[in-house]
């Protein structure tokens, strides 16, 4: 059953989220720093050094880390791996290429030179691979070496053929954005990565033959660092266009990307021109003292309904009016806005996380897992110089989820949110939901096997207290085996009325069918779908009790246990009506035993019964007044039938078992219409008939016989046995005794 548990649950934690009416941003799990106390991802310290001969990976765990599947992925130093966290786990998700690291040379420079160690640049494309380089500070690897693990952890590593003489390069590469297409294609995936104090960034294009990356080729974009005001540091680039052929068709696909980039210098310049750069100091991010000191910004692009929108750290005046002194360095590296690309508006923001990091650097990662829902993932690890110590030392993590467009509303039992019932346990538990003195609304989502379900509770009427109203509507579903055993006075409140599903009803009920009901009743009024059907106990509702497209099929017996002098009714349908109640297409296959009023569909009827397209068939045996509709009050009968033997009020018709001229007369009617029969009478239209006779009112003289078996299905050759026979538009049930 879904209830409103989550939302009621963030309301409970008080979480700082800013939200608007048509973008909700939520915390999924978070690994940060509240209130000074932290609480970081355990397992990964977050420190790197430089790698030595002798101990090539004391970086253990990288700088970088993006996210999917609910889940961060990094590259482990200390494991040589590609390791996983989801807010709970740490676990290995790809072994790497053996370190091989045996001397360094000037410039940091490897002997040999084909050695590879982790890197710290880790993006995925839109296959969900991962991809990674090797050798991180290294200006000369990092740039080359590269791995892909796909989905199942397999990993490829691929060696960059594009010579990176021309390239410019001043440092090494630490990071990269997110790979747009499928790098192991054969028109592969295209991403942007930047060195550090370059000012180039470069575009790698991986290609591969279906199953694995087989080549990485690349171009260089014009050096922005000028235009910049002198670009020291790092920053994620992003692809432009939101697919791989978009990114083929362009004149110069190597300039295709967004770079945010923080700057302090007032007089930088943005080429508006390109359009293709951009600071987005809107807001206040260039206001904050200190953030964006050395430009180490992560951003994300995404796309929805033809806008785009970028994703990067950012925090809000009002966060940073209430900000303590700490955050005058290196603030808000995992704090993150999400921003309109066109008008740079920032629609939400996160401040989930008062972390703050002298020399590390937030990353961030979106993953689209719905039209119009987002993960969103920031990341960030606290790197220090060899000599100084982090301020708050550790690897910090969240998971978020952005929904654009009008929020979800969990379900709360009105009209615009039905509660949903698609279990037992679901109908089980419809007591708990009921609202005293309103009408709840409800709607069934799958059919519900009841078989094994001993103890019910009622809905309605369990604690003695009857004011609470119902609108269910079964959308074309069933309840099958609804067989509980009947709790009499002593066992507990929740007894009252347990052997009908809905137990003291007043509301609507439609489109619902109730099959193969085998109920036994001792003590309180019964009936297989209401034990009281109407009544003016709810003051929401005012006009009366309705079924709507509704069947029932089964048994019910009312032993009378503990009846003394109180005399019971027992009805097919419902039990009792003490208030109007009307019937439309509905229909019950039943058979009813007890010792006072029995009833096919109504045993007791203190009003108005009006049955509109609504048919009875079955026995209604050893009462004191037994009929077919019901006994009592008045009974308006617009088309109705009933089919046996027995008593029925004045304008119902009634004809033997199976008469085919009955059954024509109800598939007269808009809602049996459709030839379908169960249990070889007429079916509503909307019935799952997946076996049984059709087309049977066939004009057709001496037309020959075919046989049905009581369940509907055809039998060719009939042995010993009662079947139901077909001869052109005539039906009868025949015992054959060979």
């Amino acid at each position: 059953m879904k209830k409103t548990l989550r939302t009621l649950a963030l309301a409970a934690l008080a979480l700082p989220l800013v939200a608007s009416a048509q973008f909700n941003l939520e915390e999924v799990w978070v690994n940060g720093v509240k209130d000074g106390v932290a609480n970081p991802i355990p397992g990964l310290d977050g420190g790197w050094g430089k790698p030595t001969a002798s101990n090539p990976g004391t970086a253990t765990v990288s700088r970088f880390g993006v996210g999917k599947d609910g889940k961060i992925y990094t590259t482990s130093h200390k494991d040589n791996a590609i390791v996983t966290w989801d807010g709970k786990n740490l676990a290995q998700f790809a072994k790497l290429s053996p370190v091989t690291v045996t001397s360094w040379g000037e410039n940091n420079a490897v002997t040999p030179a084909d050695a590879k160690w982790n890197g710290t640049a880790i993006t995925t494309d839109d296959a969900g691979n991962i991809i990674f380089n090797y050798c991180f500070i290294n200006p000369t690897l990092s740039v080359k070496e590269w791995g892909v693990a796909t989905p199942n952890g397999t990993v490829t590593d691929i060696s960059l053929s594009t010579p990176i003489e021309s390239f410019g390069l001043k440092g090494r590469l630490d990071i990269i954005g997110h790979i747009v297409g499928d790098v192991t294609s054969e028109k592969g995936g295209i991403g942007y990565a930047t060195t550090v104090g370059s000012g180039v960034v470069i575009m790698y294009h991986f290609k591969g033959d279906g199953s694995k990356v087989t080549s990485l080729t690349a171009k260089a974009s014009p050096d922005f660092a000028d235009k910049l005001g002198g670009m020291n540091g790092l920053s994620v680039a992003s692809p432009k266009f939101a697919t791989i052929d978009e990114i083929l068709a362009s004149d110069a696909p190597e300039m295709e990307f967004y770079a945010p980039y923080g700057t302090d210098n007032p007089n930088s310049e943005i080429s508006t021109a390109l359009g293709l750069v951009t600071n987005f100091d809107k807001g206040v991010m260039s206001e904050l003292k200190g953030l964006g000191n050395r430009r180490y910004y992560g951003s994300a692009v995404f796309n929805h309904d033809g806008k785009q929108y970028i994703v990067r750290n950012y925090v809000t005046p009002e966060f940073q009016a209430t900000a303590p002194e700490t955050y005058d360095t290196w603030k808000g590296v995992m704090t993150i806005g999400v921003f309109e690309m066109e008008t740079g508006k920032c629609v939400a923001s996160w401040m989930g996380s008062d972390y703050a990091n002298p020399y590390g650097m937030g990353t961030i990662s979106v993953e689209q897992v719905k039209e119009n829902i987002f993960n969103i993932y920031t990341f960030a690890a606290t790197g220090s110089k060899d000599d100084e110590t982090p301020t708050v030392p550790g690897v910090y993590a969240a998971m978020l989820k952005l929904t654009i467009g009008t929020p979800e509303v969990e379900p709360n039992g009105t009209k615009e949110h039905p509660y949903e019932i698609a279990t037992a346990d679901d109908l089980c538990n419809m007591w708990s939901l009921m609202k005293s003195g309103a009408q709840t609304y409800f709607i069934q989502t799958a059919d519900i096997d009841m078989t094994g379900v001993e103890e019910y509770v009622a809905p309605n009427g369990h604690s003695g207290a009857f004011d609470c109203g119902i609108y269910y509507d079964g959308q074309n579903h069933v309840i099958k085996n609804f067989a509980p055993k009947d709790r009499i006075a002593g066992v507990g409140d929740k007894a009252y009325y347990c052997t009908s599903v809905f137990g003291v009803c007043t509301g609507t009920i439609k489109n619902l069918g109730i099959v193969n009901a085998n109920i036994t009743a001792t003590k309180f009024e019964a009936g297989i779908l209401a034990a009281f059907l109407g009544g003016t106990w709810c003051p929401a509702v005012t006009n009366g009790s309705a079924l709507e497209n509704v069947f029932v099929t089964g048994t019910i017996t009312h032993t009378h246990e503990n009846d003394g002098t109180d005399k019971k009714p027992v009805g097919g349908v419902f039990g009792q009506a003490t208030a109007n109640v009307t019937l439309t297409n509905c229909y019950a296959q039943v058979e009813v035993k007890g010792k006072y009023d029995v009833g096919g569909i109504c045993a007791t009827n203190g009003a108005t019964l009006t049955l509109n397209n609504t048919y009875v068939s079955g026995s209604a045996t050893g009462g004191e007044a037994n009929n077919l509709v019901a006994n009592g009050g008045t009974v308006v009968a617009n088309n109705a039938v009933a089919f046996g033997e027995g008593a029925v009020r004045d304008g119902v018709t009634l004809y033997a078992a199976g008469s085919a001229d009955g059954i024509k007369a109800v598939q007269a009617w808009d809602a049996f219409n459709q030839g379908k029969l169960f249990n070889g009478l007429p079916a509503l239209n909307w019935q799952n008939v997946t076996s049984g006779i059709f087309d049977i009112a066939v004009d057709e003289e001496n037309a020959p016989a075919v046989y049905y078996n009581l369940q509907g299905v055809e039998v060719a050759n009939p042995d010993n046995g009662i079947y139901i026979v077909r001869r052109g538009n005539k039906v009868t049930k025949e015992i054959i005794r060979k």
